[in-house]
């Protein structure tokens, strides 16, 4: 776990063994509600979160791959009324008081599919918005 004082919230890390060689995985996620954002396509006034978090994927021969996940594209927050962009819905839901859930998979095929995978690093970014790793499977 990383405290960084200049950063909004703070960066965290968890580190998932995985001890294998994988095709792929698909992360089932979302993060939390901003405060503040802006619905224009453009964002001209620079209020919505960037990226929230990342997976560093580390390989059995010493290389690693970091993959961001940025606000709206590989991850949206829980209420979002359309999801990532880069994401499949898998769940839809409401809370009690009938708020809508949605929870979105992002799934990432591994370009190295024969070198066995040590682990994965879920690092929060910081930002405005904390994500939230709810399951990951690995295909092989």
């Amino acid at each position: 776990r990383n405290e960084d004082p200049n950063a909004s919230l703070p960066t965290h890390a968890w580190q998932i063994p995985v001890g294998a060689a994988v095709k792929g995985f698909a992360f089932l996620q979302t993060c939390e509600h901003p405060d503040r954002f802006s619905r224009h396509i453009y964002d001209r006034q620079k209020v919505n979160p960037g990226q929230v978090a990342s997976y560093t994927i580390y390989y059995a021969d010493g290389h690693e791959v970091t993959l961001p996940l940025r606000w709206n594209q590989e991850v949206a927050d829980w209420n979002s009324q359309l999801g990532a962009g880069r994401c499949e819905t898998a769940w839809e839901g409401q809370t009690r008081g009938g708020a809508q859930i949605r929870l979105g998979v992002y799934r990432w095929a591994n370009p190295r599919p024969e070198v066995p995978i040590e682990s994965i690093d879920f690092v929060s970014g910081g930002d405005k918005v904390r994500p939230v790793l709810i399951a990951l499977t690995a295909w092989q």
